[in-house]
């Protein structure tokens, strides 16, 4: 590591790292990873050293890299103690990948924070992007002709950019009372920039929820999005119809249905101090967001929806008959109704898609207190306590 310091206004800070690691093959298992960062202290030049309003001004800048390794076991199969009868060893389930590589991810970011009014007020920018680049990723299924079921493979890269920005300001100060405050707002967005030949898409077995939905990502789209079973459809984008039932036909290519990632976040953190009490409540807001309704789903299914009241009512589904002719000019017209009261099946046949929730948005209180300090000279008095404080 090498810090540079220039009069107090300019500073530079560079580091680098070497690892070695024993759980990746070997020729490719040692990394660098290097690191810059620089700011200026522009409130320190001229005019602004002595200036009454600002009381600080600062450019910030960062380069870094970091490194990161596999498993233990995951370049070679292990064998393992089985509680069958004679005992022994055996291979796991896991299989061995002597081509991983290792994990990297470089971040950059650019922000200034600025100090008004003997930090009476304060204001932080930061713009930020980070890509990993050969992500490790466990347990990734493999054909049982392998003779395993699981292993680990360098699935591909992606990225994540944002904004974050936070306000602070005591717009009240006097010996008795005051008021802070403190605005936090975040905007985050993701993609996913490749996968291997063999795989359409990233997924978590244990993000797999209700249903035909689960936290997927597929090339070119976002990290946080949600995948599942939708309408099956033409070239022009028209609901395809059984022309046998009069449901429509799902698409189980587990497509992508929804994006949980919202707009923005705001947080807004209040504090009241008067004589040793504090009162201080917490805001969350989150504009934006997609959320998968399970219990409706599952509601919808088994008949207990309210969206089911009117089951006696005939209904067609706006699509076009998958007939043979469903891709040309003069596609088939549905003209098929179905009453949900005697045909159950119209249930199911509703995809996952129609219960994802769109552009969501809320605001919560994320916590209250009230606190109360005891007093300094009654701490003096008590002797073996130096401070004490109550909250509710």
């Amino acid at each position: 590591e090498a810090v540079f310091d220039y009069d107090n206004i300019l500073f530079l800070t560079l580091t680098g790292r070497k690892d070695w690691s024993s759980t990746l093959p070997e020729g490719d298992n040692d990394f660098f990873y290097p690191s810059v960062g620089t700011s200026f202290v522009f409130s320190e030049i001229g005019g602004l050293k002595d200036s009454k309003v600002l009381t600080l001004g600062k450019l910030r800048a960062s380069y870094a890299e970091v490194g990161n390794d596999a498993k233990p076991y995951d370049i070679v199969p292990s064998y393992q103690p089985q509680p069958t009868t004679g005992g022994g060893f055996a291979y796991g389930v896991t299989g061995a990948n002597a081509e991983l590589k290792p994990e990297y991810r470089k971040s950059y970011e650019l922000g200034t924070e600025l100090q008004f009014y003997n930090n009476r007020l304060g204001l932080d920018v930061a713009v930020y992007r980070t890509k990993t680049e050969d992500q490790i990723i466990r347990n990734l299924r493999l054909s049982y002709g392998t003779g395993f079921v699981v292993s680990s493979y360098n699935y591909g890269d992606s990225q994540t950019e944002g904004l974050e920005i936070t306000l602070n300001a005591t717009p009240i100060r006097s010996d008795n009372f005051s008021w802070d405050f403190n605005v936090n707002y975040t905007k985050t967005e993701s993609e996913l920039l490749n996968l291997p030949p063999t795989l359409s898409e990233y997924y978590i077995s244990d993000t797999w929820l209700y249903g035909n939905v689960r936290a997927g990502s597929k090339v070119g789209g976002s990290l946080t999005t949600f995948t599942g079973a939708t309408y099956a459809r033409n070239a022009n984008g028209q609901v395809l119809v059984d022309p046998n039932s009069g449901y429509p036909i799902y698409d189980n290519t587990f497509q992508i249905i929804g994006d949980r990632n919202p707009d923005y976040m705001l947080g807004f953190q209040n504090a009241f101090n008067f004589y040793n009490f504090t009162f201080s409540f917490l805001l969350d807001f989150r504009k934006g967001g997609d959320v998968y309704n399970g219990n409706e789903r599952y509601l919808w299914v088994n008949g207990y929806s309210a969206r089911s009241l009117d089951r006696e009512q005939p209904v067609v589904i706006d699509g076009v008959l998958r007939d043979g002719l469903e891709n040309t000019d003069n596609p088939t017209k549905n003209n098929i109704q179905v009453t949900p009261f005697y045909q159950n099946g119209y249930y199911s046949a509703i995809p996952e898609s129609d219960f994802i929730e769109k552009d969501i948005d809320w605001m919560r209180v994320r916590d209250i207190t009230l606190s109360y300090r005891m007093p300094a000279k009654t701490m003096q008095q008590i002797g073996f306590l130096n401070a004490l404080s109550l909250s509710l």
